[in-house]
């Protein structure tokens, strides 16, 4: 063969690699919607979790490498870039001053926003914006599977057969993700999307039927999740169809649509048996838990107005803004770890400046998603009344590491196709876009390629880990505490920076019920401390095995009280802190000192009779009749029928305390 010819068939070889790796980029990109709804592990402590986050990570990194690989044209919208840009460079800064300053990177397992996350959903924000038109379409099609899917899921769910039991006591749908929250966030961005492939007249007959009963489903969905932040996106998304498309909207069409819609709410809130009804979730104080909650994450702004906790660390500095009001009003169930309201969230993580950078970011996203749709094709424009619909629910709730990365893929389809910046046909991706773009060299593609192959190792690792912790939950029910440890122990191995593996293993070992095996957990809980020294649920478990401890060797009382105070400390207004500083105290012989804590715990827990029981026995124990019968009589007015009570009662009668006390004296 000529050398010529030959050079002629080395660069189409060349090309056609190029061409290849950039396709499998948009295939990829394409099975992202798909992958964060169908990632799941049934085997695992947290079913709904690391398998997905280990799908969506490493998807979005082949994604962008396959798109390197094909020397594909990276064009994003150029006004949300540099918006971009300042929030990722404000985030690098609050992560280094961060009250955590391993997980600000990487995330904790439960919420997983650190750095890292805000990193991702930038990367996936690139990876829809360089797309061509096919792949676009590609995108919005496999969301409309993913939306299906969900329905399936849920609809089983509704009805006693979910795939994953999650033992919730809660009869409010969680879909595919475990969380009625979470439920009512995807189906905001994807019941929106799926109506407008179903009104496309340029789409398949077969895609906009699919379209059609997806979006029905999503709605059913979204009513029996009972959540009240994805019924505003829903109204949101419906006012920006009406307002964006009423002169392109045949009226008989929105009004099929809005009586199917109604129809399928209805049957979602009440007639599935599991779910919970509408007009019982409204009529539920619904407006001032969400205040009082926001109140608690303006406190800690306050507090840390420039640089905020950094990311991860608002659950840490919290407890500092809840009030005794709060306490006595809601109570500590969960730890208070989000803000719900997606700008107070990046508030508390970032400061006000990354309040800011973050509105800015929305507000810009916003502006191009309304021009799509005033002007895009209908599929296009339910994808983009869709981001504006997950915007406003996310004024109730909060950024979600496992379902925003899709989010941020399609607000890069939405600006980029709005602003004609990326090229147009996959024959023309090698042609500069019109607007601002960059084209690396392919061997760049190694970066995003090694991270994710970095990503899926250390993710596999945690799949696996979860596992284990599940074994380490039913070997410790079962009354099989070396089974539990060894469990555990592999889950830590696999894992070390995850702090529910060491809390577990702090609990196997403590199950031997001996001073010796709660200090061993004590000890391993040293070392999660260590991973992150102000973690408030490591350190209360801390606290919980010295005080153990102190029981038998009172010479160790006062580390216990040590470690409770500096709870309290941190978080004064907690009733489960007060409750176990004033039992450390006890058994370091101070008296005074524990009165004063059940004292508050009392106060701020007004139904609980648990503090006044411990009170009535201090009281007891240290001859004190009249204020033993008075705390018990509280008790006993708070809840008649807690054996507590009854127990509290025959040990002032044991004690011969139980005679009529005197009136005292008022002269």
């Amino acid at each position: 063969m000529p050398a010529g010819h030959a050079s002629i068939a080395g660069h189409a070889s060349i090309a056609g690699h190029a061409s290849i790796a950039g396709r499998s980029g948009g295939w990829v990109a394409a099975a992202l919607p798909i992958g964060a709804v169908a990632a799941l592990d049934p085997g695992g402590y947290q079913p709904f979790g690391p398998a997905r986050y280990l799908a969506i990570s490493t998807m979005v990194l082949l994604a962008l490498a396959g798109l390197l690989a094909g020397r594909r044209w990276l064009a994003v919208s150029q006004p949300a870039r540099w918006w971009w840009a300042a929030l990722l460079g404000w985030m690098l800064v609050a992560t280094l001053a961060g009250v955590d300053r391993f997980h600000a990177w990487i995330g904790l397992p439960e919420r997983r926003l650190g750095l890292v996350a805000w990193l991702l959903f930038a990367l996936a924000w690139v990876v829809g914006g360089s797309l061509n038109a096919g792949e676009r379409h590609r995108v919005v099609l496999a969301s409309v599977v993913a939306l299906g899917l969900i329905d399936i899921y849920t609809l089983a769910e509704a009805f006693g057969a979910a795939p994953i039991d999650t033992g919730a006591a809660s009869v409010r749908l969680g879909g595919p993700f475990g969380s009625a929250a979470f439920l009512g966030a995807a189906c905001c961005l994807l019941v929106p999307l799926a109506a407008g492939v179903g009104f496309d007249p340029g789409t398949t007959p077969l895609w906009r039927w699919a379209g059609r009963v997806a979006a029905l489903g999503g709605v059913a969905a979204v009513a029996g999740s009972g959540t009240r932040a994805a019924w505003v996106g829903l109204l949101a998304a419906a006012v920006t169809s009406l307002a964006a498309c009423r002169r392109r909207f045949d009226r008989r069409m929105a009004a099929v649509a809005a009586i199917a819609a109604t129809g399928a709410f209805v049957v979602g809130g009440w007639l599935l048996p599991e779910t919970e009804r509408p007009h019982d979730a409204i009529g539920r104080d619904a407006g001032s838990a969400r205040l009082d909650e926001w109140e608690v994450a303006v406190g800690a702004l306050v507090d840390r107005p420039i640089l905020g906790a950094g990311p991860e660390g608002y659950r840490i500095v919290a407890g500092a803004s809840i009030d005794a009001a709060y306490e006595q009003a809601h109570g500590r169930r969960v730890l208070t770890d989000r803000a719900h309201n997606g700008l107070l969230d990046v508030a508390v993580a970032g400061g006000i400046p990354a309040l800011l950078l973050y509105a800015g970011l929305l507000a810009v996203v916003g502006r191009l998603a309304w021009r799509a749709a005033q002007r895009a094709t209908p599929w296009m424009a339910g994808s983009a009344v869709g981001l504006i619909a997950y915007v406003a629910q996310q004024m109730f709730l909060f950024p979600i590491a496992e379902f925003d990365p899709v989010v941020w893929l399609l607000a890069g389809v939405v600006t980029t196709a709005t602003t004609a910046t990326t090229a147009t046909t996959a024959t023309t991706a090698s042609r500069r876009p019109s607007s601002p773009a960059v084209r690396l060299p392919a061997v760049i593609a190694v970066i995003p390629l090694g991270l994710a192959v970095v990503g899926g190792w250390f993710g596999v690792r945690e799949v696996i880990a979860d596992r284990h912790t599940r074994h380490v939950i039913g070997a410790l029910n079962a009354g099989q505490p070396a089974v539990a440890v060894a469990e555990a122990i592999d889950a830590v191995r696999l894992r070390p920076d995850v702090l529910r593996n060491r809390i577990g293993l702090a609990r196997a070992l403590a199950a031997a019920g001996s001073p010796a095996a709660a200090e061993a957990a004590v000890q391993v809980l040293d070392e999660a401390l260590d991973w992150s020294p102000r973690d408030p649920l490591v350190a209360a478990e801390r606290a919980g095995y010295l005080t153990t401890i102190a029981a038998s060797d009172p010479r160790r009382a006062p580390a216990a009280v040590a470690a409770w105070e500096a709870l309290a400390a941190d978080d004064p207004h907690n009733t489960n802190v007060q409750m176990q500083l004033g039992l450390a105290r006890v058994f370091n012989q101070d008296e005074t000192g524990a009165e004063a804590a059940w004292r508050s715990a009392a106060d701020l827990a007004p139904a609980s009779a648990a503090p006044l029981i411990q009170l009535t026995r201090l009281y007891a124990s240290t001859g004190r009749p009249d204020d033993a019968r008075a705390s018990l009589a509280e008790a006993r007015q708070r809840a008649p029928g807690d054996p507590r009570v009854a127990e509290a009662a025959a040990l002032i009668e044991a004690a011969g305390l139980d005679e009529t006390p005197t009136q005292p004296s008022t002269g």
